[in-house]
């Protein structure tokens, strides 16, 4: 790997951790804007949760504690009938599953005689609780009791043992109801709990539990042990029986058919072993024989010498001779340096070599004959052997039908004896155990009575009450979120709507000037920058040719739509800029009511069905030197009016004579004549309430003005809580409002 790569970033490293960071940063901004929601849920939880803890009534709860021992008193090395406990962990559960059974439960309750105690059949007096008298499980058991019989018909009255057979039934499994057992996982040790109202009673139900479980495991190995007796001395006399008459069948069969025995058999069958033998061996000596012939033979006619033949080897005679050849093959080698091959000496020397090897191949040759000798011999032992086998195997043929038959009779005898000898053994066994049988656990701890309640933990459940109520009031924050239909953020605005904020107009305190005034009144406040910030923004959304007719229009009615239009023309006004205001929301208009100028009585409405002149319905702002033109509510066909040639011709030339021209349309949603003035306008500005705008009306509001191809520049947050926009985004205009507010003179 080059170390480019190496040093290289990984590009989804960062924004997994960014992405990470801003979910994080909007559940903590969440649940900071919702600290009432969910301090209102803690506090409600809490104290239900009080309120439960001391309604209910007190329970006690009593420990016993018995351990398994796995060591086993061996007073004798006998095996016991029923084997002890193995280390184990299944073998402690299955203890604690005995405990827990209802056959325990249902000694324990003959054991205390629970049927005649008056806190279990139902005679004692309730305790003095409020869920003694509101039991709510208790009526829903009774409930599903009534459903579960209803099919039944009506019961017969029972009779006094059925009543109590009943009853006893329900008290063990009320007893079982308050009994638990555990274990720790690391030792042999048994923890018997019960749980009950009295202290008196839960530490009598936990030491009877342990006691009953102790004598129940001495009971069983006393039955056990009983039951093994009983059996094994019913089965010793079958025994008995049986191994008499099998011998005495041997005995009989023997005499019958003439079979002498001879230390261990008949002596035929001795005979027969002893002759199986010898042949085994001539068998292996033949064959042994046959081995080395052949093997003497290939090497004899592989060596034209046959010297090589294992047998030869180990003659003295064959050594002597090729030692003598060995130093003759030295000398002819030391005498080659010095005579040349047809030196008389050479010549004898090679003549004395070829005798020396023609020897060796005779005394070979000899060798493999004495071997083909000793072959014969092996063959005729053999055949000698089995023909004597035969003969013996044929004159013995019925004597062995009749050992075969013996040999049965005889096994079965010894198998009886054996059985017999076996049980007559562990009969004995047993009989010495019966006064030797222990429990295979003991008792380790008693259960004392106890004096302070197990149930109900009151501070468990104020903590689960706590827990729980900080849930519920996070669940609630965040579905209070959820259900929050309104634009909070900026960005939102942006990543939804797809248009730009162009400016986050703040909302004025409660006793301020209506907001026209209160921009005159402080100009170097925040509503007033905010104002300066949505005229650069015009400017600035086309440099080469700023936009002179502006329409400001909005999704729904009461989105401060109005009033911003009227800022925003004053402001323009106060810097200096020739401005007309026109009210063209002749449905519910508002800026005549705002304004109060001088000039012409005349309306919009007036002037497009040609009963003004432009001059007549042109007032003028006393304060800014605001020109604006106001509408009447009475006005027929609104829409048909905007959408009239009289209407776009009289903008237009006003758009000549003034710099901007600033038109107040109705909301989108509610009428089209948004629509229809926005045929002759350069820019339109979309108006938001902060927190209160249904994002579904403003998207939709959006998406009918890009149909008509309506020029919208952006869009302007009005009335915006500064300070609880703080709390939604770290890069919204609230957030940073503190940090500039000493720039502002609110």
């Amino acid at each position: 790997m080059s170390p480019e790569a190496v040093d290289r970033p990984d590009p989804a490293g960062p924004a997994a951790r960014t992405n990470a960071d801003e979910e994080l940063r909007l559940i903590i901004r969440i649940l900071m804007r919702r600290w009432l929601v969910i301090l209102c849920a803690l506090l409600f939880s809490f104290l239900v949760s009080v309120v439960i803890a001391y309604m209910l009534p007190a329970r006690y709860t009593a420990e016993a504690v018995v351990m398994l021992d796995m060591r086993r008193t061996q007073v004798v090395d006998v095996e016991a009938v029923v084997s002890g406990l193995r280390p184990e962990a299944a073998v402690v559960r299955s203890e604690m599953d005995v405990i827990s059974s209802r056959v325990m439960a249902a000694k324990v309750t003959d054991r205390l005689d629970l049927l005649n105690a008056p806190d279990f059949n139902g005679t004692a007096p309730l305790p003095h609780s409020l869920f003694s008298y509101v039991d709510p499980v208790g009526w829903l058991r009774s409930l599903v009791r009534m459903i579960t019989a209803g099919g039944e018909g009506p019961k017969e009255p029972q009779t006094e043992e059925e009543r109590r057979a009943d009853l006893r039934e329900r008290i063990i499994t009320e007893v079982r109801a308050g009994l638990r057992t555990s274990n720790d996982g690391r030792s042999f040790s048994i923890r018997i709990s019960y749980t009950a109202r009295d202290p008196l009673r839960a530490a009598q139900l936990a030491n009877a539990y342990a006691d009953t479980y102790l004598v129940d495991q001495l009971e069983a190995k006393y039955e056990a042990t009983r039951r093994a007796n009983e059996w094994l001395s019913s089965r010793l006399g079958e025994l008995r029986d049986q191994v008499r008459v099998a011998e005495e069948a041997v005995t009989r069969y023997r005499e019958e058919q003439n079979l002498v025995e001879a230390r261990g058999g008949t002596v035929t069958a001795q005979q027969l072993a002893e002759i199986n033998s010898q042949l085994v061996i001539a068998r292996t000596e033949r064959t042994q024989a046959e081995a080395r012939l052949r093997g003497a033979q290939t090497l004899l006619q592989a060596d034209a010498r046959g010297s090589a033949t294992s047998e030869a080897l180990t003659s003295a005679l064959i050594q002597r001779l090729r030692e003598e050849e060995s130093q003759l093959r030295r000398r002819e080698a030391e005498l080659a340096t010095r005579y040349g091959p047809r030196h008389p000496t050479m010549i004898n020397l090679q003549a004395e070599i070829r005798n020396i090897q023609e020897k060796l191949r005779d005394e070979a040759r000899r060798i493999v004959q004495s071997l083909a000798n000793d072959l014969q011999v092996a063959r005729a032992k053999e055949a000698s052997l089995q023909q004597s086998l035969n003969q013996l195997q044929s004159q013995s043929g019925v004597s062995l039908q009749a050992e075969v038959k013996l040999r049965e009779l005889e096994r079965e005898a010894q198998a009886n004896r054996l059985l017999y000898e076996n049980f007559l053994g562990r009969f004995k066994e047993t009989t010495e155990q019966k006064d030797l049988q222990t429990s295979d656990a003991r008792l380790i701890s008693n259960a004392v009575v106890p004096t302070a309640p197990s149930y109900p933990n009151k501070s468990l459940i104020a903590m689960f009450g706590l827990g729980f109520g900080l849930l519920l009031g996070m669940a609630l924050a965040f579905a209070i979120e959820r259900l929050d239909r309104g634009f909070r953020l900026a960005e939102d605005v942006e990543a939804q709507t797809g248009t730009s904020v162009l400016a986050v107009v703040p909302a004025l305190k409660r006793g301020s000037p209506p907001p026209e005034e209160f921009l005159l009144n402080k100009p170097l406040s925040s509503f007033a920058e905010a104002m300066r910030t949505v005229r650069t923004a015009i400017h600035f959304s086309n440099v080469d040719r700023p936009p002179k007719v502006i329409m400001v229009t909005s999704a729904v009615p009461g989105e401060g739509k109005s009033t911003l239009c009227l800022s925003l023309a004053r402001s323009l006004a106060s810097s200096g800029n020739k401005v007309l205001l026109i009210d063209a929301d002749l449905r519910r208009p508002r800026i005549g009511s705002a304004l109060a100028g001088n000039g012409h009585s005349g309306d919009l409405s007036e002037l497009l069905i040609g009963d003004r002149a432009p001059e007549d319905v042109i007032r003028v702002d006393t304060r800014t030197d605001l020109h604006y033109v106001v509408a009447q509510s009475k006005a027929p066909n609104p829409q048909d009016l905007l959408a009239s040639r009289q209407m776009e011709r009289f903008v237009r030339g006003c758009a000549d004579v003034y710099d901007y021209v600033v038109i107040d349309t109705p909301p989108v949603m509610a009428v089209a004549d948004a629509i229809s003035v926005s045929r002759y306008v350069d820019a339109c500005l979309f108006v938001l309430r902060w927190a209160e705008t249904p994002r579904d009306f403003a998207l939709t509001a959006i998406r009918t003005l890009r149909k008509y191809n309506v020029p919208v520049i952006g869009t302007v947050l009005s009335m915006v809580n500064v300070r609880q926009q703080a709390k939604y985004g770290y890069g919204d205009h609230g957030y940073y409002y503190s940090r500039y507010s000493q720039y502002y003179k609110d």
